[in-house]
């Protein structure tokens, strides 16, 4: 008697054995760098946005000012990825009450969704820093999931959605940078869970990383 063929069920569409996800924070005006070759390599990523800091022109942030984005070119700049919350101010929540939390966030998500017309239910904490009352805070709120800046593998499915860590942040060197890390882990069947996920800001690359942008994360 011959054994069953064992069948793999996929747990992303299309087949995929496994997803690749990145996560930014601030809203720099380098994000358009990091969105452009992103769209042309078919990747997708999370842009966790400070509404407070955008400018608010009604035109493009001058790319020379090397700061925040203009709130006019958020849902264009964006389309086809993820904008999740970073709070109105970027202030570590854990120094703040209750209200103030809530208002950080609240605002942010709303002037968010204002700007991309959808839902905004994501989140990553501003510094990394979080904590138990914070975590209550945002469950209350409605928050889906929130990134911290911890390194974990396997880092999917998260203990706990709102203290989410993530694979590595893109210019992990140890146990080995990243290039590395994902041909293990690809090559890996199981061990590693079935996310690996990156986390940055756009501003890291320049002004003389950026030909690294193409050395990590080109197909």
């Amino acid at each position: 008697m011959t054994s069953p063929h064992l069948i793999e069920i996929p747990a992303f569409p299309h087949g995929k054995r496994i997803a690749l996800t990145t996560s930014w924070d601030d809203g720099r005006v380098y994000d358009r760098r990091v969105v452009a070759a992103f769209n042309e390599w078919g990747l997708k990523g999370t842009f966790n946005l400070n509404s407070g800091k955008l400018t608010d022109t009604g035109k493009p942030a001058p790319a020379e000012s090397e700061g925040h984005l203009d709130k006019s070119e958020i849902a264009a700049l964006y389309a086809g990825h993820e904008v999740a919350i970073h709070t109105v101010t970027h202030p570590h929540l854990p120094r703040l009450d209750p209200v103030q939390i809530a208002q950080e966030v609240l605002e942010d998500r709303k002037a968010l969704e204002d700007l991309v017309g959808y839902p905004v239910r994501g989140m990553a904490y501003p510094y990394g820093t979080y904590s138990p009352r914070v975590i209550e805070v945002l469950r209350a709120l409605g928050i889906v999931y929130c990134r911290t800046v911890e390194n974990r593998s396997p880092c999917f499915p998260p203990a706990e959605a709102l203290a989410w860590p993530a694979t590595c942040h893109k210019f992990a060197q140890t146990p080995e940078p990243l290039p590395q890390r994902f041909e293990n882990f690809y090559g890996n069947r199981g061990s590693n869970g079935q996310v690996f996920f990156v986390w940055g800001h756009s501003y890291e690359f320049a002004p003389a990383r950026w030909a690294e942008l193409e050395s990590l994360f080109k197909p």
